[in-house]
C-alpha cells in the first residue's frame, strides 16, 4: 500500500508529496497547552522556598585575582582587555532536610497526600551551594531559601521543512526566532521538583530555640542565575 505522503507515477517513479496538515487542530493543541502553562504561572517571589536543613559537612572555597572582560570590549583575533574584580568566595554543604509533614501542615497544604509529595521532593536535596562565606559548620541548623522555579516556553505553530508543526520557544534561540512576536509573554515561570544539588539565595542560621541568629544573602549582587535568566532577590 502506498504511503499517503507519496504519489506513485509509473512513468516517472515516486514523487514526494507534502502531507496534509490540519492547522486548526494543531492550533487548538497549542492553545490548550499554553492555557495550561498560564494556569501554572507564578511570580518569582512565590517560587523562592524556605527549607530547613542540618549541615552534615561544610566545605569552603576561595579564589583570588579574578578578571572580567566586558563582551563589548572583546577583540576577535587580538588581545582583549581584562579588569581585576577581586576575590571570590563560595561554599558547599552536605545536608539533611529537617522539614516534616507536621511543619508542612502549618504551611497551608490542603491534604496530607499533597504534602507527602512535596516532602519527598525536599528529601532529594543532599547538597547546597552558596556564593559567600557564612560562619557555619557541621551540626548547625539552617533555613535555606531556594529558587524552586523554571522558565517554560509557550508553544506555537511554526513552519517546518515538511509543513506546519508545533514548536516551543527556546530562550537560547530567541535572537533567530522569527515567531517571537506571535505570542504575548512567550515565557512563564512555573514550579519544579527539587534536585539533589541546589543553590541557596539566602541562608539563615537557626538556634536550638528556633530563633534566627544570623543571615547571609548571596554576595554575587544578590542574583540567582538559572539556565534561562537572572532573578534578583530584593
Amino acid at each position: 500500500m502506498a504511503d499517503k505522503g507519496l504519489e506513485i507515477l509509473p512513468e516517472k517513479g515516486i514523487k514526494w508529496k507534502p502531507p496534509v496538515v490540519d492547522i486548526k487542530k494543531l492550533q487548538k493543541e497549542v492553545d490548550e497547552y499554553n492555557a495550561g502553562l498560564e494556569a501554572r504561572a507564578r511570580k518569582k517571589e512565590d517560587l523562592i522556598v524556605p527549607i530547613e536543613f542540618e549541615i552534615i559537612i561544610a566545605r569552603f572555597y576561595g579564589s583570588s585575582n579574578r578578571t572580567f572582560t566586558p563582551s563589548s570590549e572583546m577583540v576577535m583575533g587580538g588581545r582583549s582587555p581584562s579588569y581585576d574584580i577581586g576575590d571570590s568566595y563560595s561554599c558547599e554543604f552536605d545536608v539533611d532536610a529537617l522539614t516534616t509533614l507536621r511543619k508542612l501542615s502549618f504551611m497551608g497544604y490542603p491534604s496530607s497526600k499533597e504534602a507527602q509529595v512535596y516532602l519527598d521532593s525536599i528529601q532529594k536535596i543532599r547538597k547546597l551551594s552558596f556564593i559567600g562565606w557564612p560562619a557555619l559548620e557541621s551540626g548547625n541548623k539552617i533555613r535555606a531559601h531556594i529558587f524552586a522555579g523554571q522558565e517554560k516556553g509557550k508553544k506555537y505553530v511554526g513552519a517546518g521543512i515538511f509543513g506546519p508543526k508545533i514548536e516551543e520557544f527556546d530562550m537560547n534561540e530567541l535572537s533567530s526566532d522569527r515567531n517571537f512576536h506571535k505570542v504575548q509573554n512567550p515565557f512563564v515561570l512555573v514550579d519544579r521538583e527539587f534536585n539533589e544539588n541546589e543553590r541557596a539565595l539566602k541562608i539563615e542560621k537557626i538556634s536550638d530555640l528556633g530563633n534566627i541568629v544570623a543571615t547571609w544573602i548571596e554576595s554575587d549582587e544578590h542574583v540567582n542565575r538559572t539556565n534561562s535568566g537572572l532573578y534578583h532577590i530584593n
